[in-house]
């Protein structure tokens, strides 16, 4: 009879079948995240070539508010993929659309409420932080809000969908919904003349338009399936949201907060600065959302073999995952750095900003790998019940950074400062959530901490 080493020999030789199971997940959602970074660029694009530049000035406004939404969303919408993920093997299928429909439905409550607060408390929003007219807080944020609905239930599905493996179907949904909103946002804009609020009409006609589909495909993983435990499923989800979620939740809520400093110390500088400095980061947010989708390809794996494989099996894909994603974001980034030139122009014509940007960028060059492999490195641990850790770490190093740039607002007079305060802190979180990585690994090495 073999012993267990020798039974266990082929798959401590399976590198190349850890891999394929990794990027057979993780392409759809690389596909779909890097084609989501580009939609976004494609509403900036439309209405920055506009001859009217208010309509580019209420989009760069939202850019702090969208990770408020984010925060929402992401909440519910990994809670949803966790749940289904461990519906494949852990528990039954059979609930993954009920999940779906009542995290959605909470998101969607949720943020209708906070468009009405938005409108209601303009006149105080305005007076705290103060934007050129008076339309963003009254009209510009709530619709803003509201167009996104739609999207929630959308993306409650698409989570599902992703947790259970099916991340192609997840990509052609995303891709048609981003092909319907860059159309209606060309038209609404190009044909109709309406300014910003082509982006409302876009942004909730396209999910609107597929969410029929997107339910469908949704019911038929739960059809014909049993729960042996109908009882349990409150409380599954409800530990879910408590344990992954809303970590997440208030880890982007963090974000939101230090993202209200970053731009008016910028502003500092002069204007084109501030342009620059957005156009930087909609190129860094572009290579950084596919490493969260890395991220995820590698939990979902993981979430799904959690019932067929020892510790030390996933201790090895967490390594072979990782080491995966950081090859392929070093290779990025050198991409990054050859191409600069013309990822900027895509975004501006003007020469000054132009210059700006590329200066900007090539400082701030090392954060797109550090960035993104910590944007990976969180995705996986919040997956992986390490949530809490998470938060309690992101909150720490923003009140740092905060801290940071309220008392040494007078002193940061000059770009290169502010850059290497950005830089300084990109580091620590990298050692950051290295370390948590570690201990997440050691754990499982030696006993399943899951």
């Amino acid at each position: 009879m073999n012993s267990p080493s020798e039974m266990t020999m082929p798959r401590r030789q399976s590198l190349g079948k850890d891999i394929t199971d990794l990027m057979k997940l993780a392409w759809p959602m690389i596909i779909v995240a890097i084609a989501v970074s580009f939609s976004q660029n494609i509403q900036t694009a439309i209405l920055g070539h506009g001859s009217e530049t208010g309509s580019i000035y209420l989009l760069s406004m939202l850019q702090p508010f969208s990770f408020l939404f984010l925060a929402i969303l992401e909440c519910l919408a990994i809670t949803n993929q966790v749940f289904s993920a461990r519906s494949l093997n852990l528990w039954s299928r059979q609930k993954v659309l009920k999940a779906t429909s009542l995290l959605a439905t909470l998101g969607i409550l949720i943020v209708a409420l906070l468009s009405g607060a938005t409108a209601l408390c303009s006149s105080l929003l305005q007076a705290m932080l103060p934007v050129a007219g008076n339309e963003f807080y009254a009209s510009a944020l709530p619709l803003y809000f509201l167009s996104m609905l739609p999207f929630i239930q959308l993306e409650m599905c698409n989570s599902a969908l992703r947790g259970q493996g099916k991340s192609a179907l997840s990509m052609v949904l995303v891709i048609a919904y981003i092909v319907l909103n860059a159309l209606l946002c060309y038209a609404c804009y190009q044909f109709y003349g309406l300014g910003f609020y082509s982006i409302i009409v876009a942004n909730s006609l396209a999910s609107a338009l597929l969410i029929p589909v997107a339910l469908w495909l949704v019911w038929r993983i739960g059809r014909n399936v049993k729960d042996d435990r109908p009882g349990a499923f409150i409380a599954r989800l409800s530990g879910l949201l408590f344990q992954v979620g809303m970590p997440i939740f208030a880890s982007l809520v963090v974000l939101f907060f230090s993202s209200l400093l970053i731009f008016p110390l910028i502003g500092t500088l002069g204007e084109q600065y501030v342009a620059g400095f957005l156009i930087v980061t909609k190129i860094r947010m572009f290579i950084v959302i596919p490493a969260v989708a890395c991220g995820s390809a590698l939990a979902i794996l993981i979430n799904q073999r959690l019932a067929i494989s020892t510790g030390e099996e996933l201790k090895r894909l967490l390594h072979r995952g990782l080491t995966f994603i950081g090859i392929f974001y070093l290779l990025l980034t050198s991409g990054v750095y050859f191409t600069e030139a013309s990822l900027i122009k895509i975004l501006s014509g003007d020469k000054t900003i132009q210059d700006v940007s590329s200066q900007m960028l090539l400082i701030l060059l090392p954060t797109f790998f550090l960035t993104s492999f910590v944007a990976s490195l969180q995705a996986l641990l919040e997956q992986l019940d390490q949530a809490r850790r998470v938060l309690v770490l992101t909150v720490i190093i923003e009140l740092l950074t905060v801290i940071t740039l309220l008392v040494g607002w007078g002193n940061f007079s000059q770009l290169k400062s502010i850059m290497n305060i950005i830089i300084i802190f990109n580091v620590i979180y990298f050692i950051a959530f290295g370390r948590e990585y570690w201990r997440l690994a050691n754990k499982i090495g030696s006993g399943n901490v899951l």
